[in-house]
This record gives C-alpha cells, sequence and structure tokens, in this order.
C-alpha cells in the first residue's frame, strides 16, 4: 500500500494463482467507504480519498482459498476540544484614541470544526457576530472591532462543531468607552525654575460624566493622589509641577469610574532636573560627546543650526570646508541645558 489520506492510496499484492480478489476499505464503525475488484494474479486497485475525513481506516484483500491480507490506514482524529480562550483586553474601549479600541481573541481548537465566535448581552441575545467559519487544529487568533456595540457587560461565545460533535467555551468582557487618549505634554520635565519645561500637563477625555482619580505612582507604590472628584464629560486638563518630588520615573494613572465600571488608562513621566554634559573633542572633524538623547544646538563658523541627538554617546558632525570656530549646547527631553563649550583654531 502506497499513499496517504488526503490523495490516492494505491493497493497492490501478488496472488499464488490467478483468482477473483476484492479490496475493501471499512472506517473505525466497519462501515465500506471503498471497494474495488479484479482478477488475475496480480492485484492493484486506487482509492480516491482525496475527500476522506481524518479518521482511522481498515482495509482487507481478499481472495477465494487465501489468506486475507488486511492493515490500517490514518489515524483516530483527537476528541474535539476547545481551549485557552483569552480576550484582551477585558474592558474594550473603543473610542478612537489607539489604546483598547480592538479586542485580540485567542483560542486552542484540537481538531478541524466549523467555528461561530459570537458576542451576547446580559440578557442571552446576540448583538454580534465575530467570526463564523472553517478551522484548522490549533492556535486561532483573530481581532474584532466593537464599534458598532453599545457600552455594557457582554459574553463572548464561541461554539465549535465537527459532525455531531460540539464544544462551546465563553469569556466575559465590557465594553466602556468613557476614558480616552490619556496624554503627559512633557513626558520629561524639570521643575528647577529656569522657565523651561518647569511642569507637565496631563490631558484626557471623557466621554461621559464619571469620579476621576489622578494618581501617582512610583514602582507601583502611590506617592501622591494629584485628583479626586466629579467630572463633566469633555476634554480635561490638569497641570502638575512635580511637588516637590525627587528625579525619577512616575506612572501617571487616571481611573475614570460611571455606571458602569472604572476605567484605568496609564501614562509614563520622568522628573529630571539635572543638566546633560556636552564635550568638543575635534574640530577636524567636528566631534562631540553628548550624555543623554535631546537637542544639540551648534554653531560653525558663527552659523547656528539644531541636531536631534537620538543616543548618548559620541557624535560626528558633517561640515564642507574649514572649521574656524565650534559653539554649542546641548538641551535634553526634560529642557536641561547643558554647559556652553566653544573652541576656535
Amino acid at each position: 500500500m502506497t499513499g496517504t489520506l488526503g490523495g490516492p492510496i494505491r493497493f497492490a499484492a501478488r496472488l499464488s494463482a490467478s483468482a477473483t480478489w476484492t479490496v475493501t476499505v471499512r472506517d473505525a464503525a466497519g462501515a465500506t467507504v471503498a471497494t474495488g475488484t479484479g482478477a488475475g494474479a496480480r492485484v492493484d486497485w486506487t482509492w480516491d480519498a482525496s475527500t476522506a475525513p481524518t479518521a482511522r481506516y481498515t482495509w482487507a484483500i481478499t481472495a477465494p482459498q487465501t489468506r486475507p491480507a488486511t492493515g490500517a490506514i490514518g489515524n483516530a482524529p483527537a476528541p474535539l476540544s476547545l481551549q485557552k480562550l483569552r480576550m484582551v483586553p477585558s474592558v474594550v474601549t473603543p473610542n478612537g484614541d489607539g489604546r483598547g479600541d480592538e479586542a485580540k481573541i485567542e483560542y486552542r481548537l484540537s481538531a478541524v470544526a466549523r467555528v461561530t465566535a459570537t458576542v451576547q448581552d446580559v440578557l442571552g441575545n446576540t448583538v454580534a457576530t465575530v467570526f463564523d467559519g472553517a478551522r484548522k487544529a490549533g492556535t486561532q487568533k483573530l481581532t474584532w472591532d466593537p464599534a458598532a456595540v453599545n457600552d455594557g457587560w457582554y459574553r463572548l461565545l464561541v461554539v465549535a462543531t465537527a459532525g455531531s460533535k460540539q464544544v462551546q467555551t465563553s469569556r466575559r468582557f465590557w465594553i466602556d468607552r468613557t476614558l480616552a487618549a490619556t496624554t503627559a505634554s512633557a513626558p520629561g520635565f524639570s521643575p528647577n525654575g529656569d522657565g523651561r519645561q518647569d511642569d507637565t500637563t496631563i490631558g484626557f477625555q471623557l466621554q461621559n460624566p464619571a469620579h476621576v482619580e489622578v494618581r501617582l505612582l512610583r514602582r507601583s507604590v502611590l506617592v501622591a493622589t494629584l485628583l479626586d472628584q466629579d467630572l463633566q464629560a469633555g476634554p480635561q486638563r490638569l497641570k502638575w509641577d512635580g511637588g516637590g518630588l525627587p528625579d525619577g520615573r512616575y506612572v501617571v494613572s487616571v481611573t475614570a469610574a460611571d455606571s458602569l465600571l472604572e476605567v484605568t488608562q496609564r501614562v509614563l513621566v520622568q522628573i529630571d532636573r539635572t543638566p546633560p554634559t556636552l564635550r568638543l573633542l575635534s574640530l577636524a572633524p567636528i566631534t562631540l560627546r553628548v550624555s543623554e538623547p535631546g537637542t544639540l544646538v551648534i554653531a560653525v563658523n558663527g552659523r547656528w543650526r539644531k541636531l536631534a541627538v537620538k543616543r548618548a554617546g559620541q557624535l560626528k558632525i558633517g561640515y564642507r570646508g574649514a572649521v574656524r570656530g565650534v559653539t554649542a549646547y546641548v538641551i535634553d527631553r526634560a529642557g536641561n541645558r547643558s554647559r556652553t563649550v566653544s573652541a576656535r583654531r
């Protein structure tokens, strides 16, 4: 026998004498799914198994007064199961701010099946069909945009069907558009009174009235509460001057609680009062060393320009012609300015 399920399978054998022979293929229940006959001392018959479902089959070659030849093809399909259903995030916020606007759905299917994924409301009514079609065995991933579904509590129901077997699993989730677009005007700022980026503004949008808490965390520890009050719908702005806190990285956590649930968005900010350092290493070519990213302000032969510095380290400035003098300073992302360096020939 040569070949596999999903294509032609050829049965060939030689008899000790010429006879009428029969090849029979049966499924796991013993029902005949294919048969072929012929006459002579040579058996040669091909079964077109291109549409045969994945399963275990037995075959037999028989002839009068001859011991049958038997064997098996394929494997029994794995029991149908639907496991490891995940939906991220569990609170979907389709308000167009680019945070949690879509749901990522993942699950694992043990065998080929028809899968239907639907969204049901609190009363069990289907309000959306996420997917309906055939799926292969293995991990499945899809993305769903719930823009057409109202805010509320819902259940994602995934049903897999293969023949008479059906399995299902579900996950609870929420849709809430109340809080959107939390930002910081200056992710890095330097509250040192020099007039450059001495504060930052936390901005966010409320689609509905809500009770809002704006908290400041460092290494997951609460260090300050910047706001705790009821707010009306609309754009919100909160200026913060660092509150005398030491330099470092902080997380601004904005939580909006409406009649449905609480939704939280976070934004990173950094307090940095330390000015960067700048060294002029060479005039030919112009080479400087910068301690951190920022904006380099440089004059070559009296002509000023600005250059973005993406990383700390050595920086070479291309210039055509003779360099008679260089003056430069750097401003980091928090607005701190280095000392000015200069050299002339």
